[in-house]
């Protein structure tokens, strides 16, 4: 199915504004629809990229993404197979643990929600597996599998946005139902104060990752050198 007419096959007509161009972006376009009652942004774009295969040349390849927001609040998340610097947060589920690795901040609050046997099970059960990720005020799920590779249809796209959604709101309205406690009991001051904490913890574990990430290309960079000096020595 064309990927345009599939987008609008499942989220209904959709209003494409073209994004200022970037430099290794040809072309980029996004689109807002309200869904299940949060915005949901689409993205498609076409991105440059380089190959040396038979002479270097420059390949075009299109990607789809959706998105939406959790700005101004203070979240990070890595909901994926993979992560690099963020501890992994049990959640005692084998099954889900076996393909997501839940990490990020604020930790408890991240606890609180994955302790949800329902949602685990929804996103074990999404198609393609939703694995989504939170910065800078923005959660993500790369999409290309469905939509550029034919990996699934509108159903499987409107499955996946169901759980991206559903992780949106369920952490969004955690944060916001301990914010309104704090402040009820406490007062509007405590809760800014409390809020705060939640912001610099999520920067700590930032940082953190940021630092071990640097390590480690610090240790294969070394790793490599190291070998190349063999390499030599022994061609002596």
């Amino acid at each position: 199915m064309d990927p345009w007419g599939m987008l609008t096959e499942a989220f209904g007509p959709l209003h494409w504004e073209r994004q200022p161009p970037q430099q290794y972006v040809r072309e980029d376009h996004q689109a807002r629809v309200q869904y299940r009652g949060t915005e949901l942004i689409i993205r498609r774009y076409c991105s440059a990229g380089t190959t040396a295969r038979g002479g270097r040349s420059t390949q075009y390849h299109w990607h789809t993404v959706l998105s939406t927001s959790y700005a101004p609040r203070p979240l990070l998340l890595s909901l994926s197979p993979r992560h690099i610097g963020w501890p992994r947060l049990p959640t005692g589920d084998p099954a889900f643990e076996q393909h997501f690795r839940l990490a990020g901040a604020p930790q408890e609050l991240l606890l609180q929600v994955f302790a949800d046997p329902g949602l685990r099970g929804r996103l074990l059960a999404a198609p393609l597996r939703p694995y989504v990720y939170g910065e800078h005020g923005i959660f993500e799920h790369d999409v290309d599998a469905i939509v550029e590779d034919g990996g699934g249809g509108p159903e499987h796209l409107r499955a996946v946005a169901d759980v991206l959604v559903e992780v949106t709101q369920r952490l969004c309205g955690e944060l916001d139902r301990q914010y309104a406690e704090v402040a009820a009991q406490s007062g509007p001051a405590a809760a800014e104060a409390w809020l705060q904490q939640q912001a610099t913890a999520a920067v700590a574990v930032e940082q953190a990752r940021g630092r071990l990430k640097n390590l480690i290309l610090v240790l294969v960079l070394v790793g490599v050198v190291l070998m190349m000096v063999a390499i030599i020595a022994i061609s002596w």
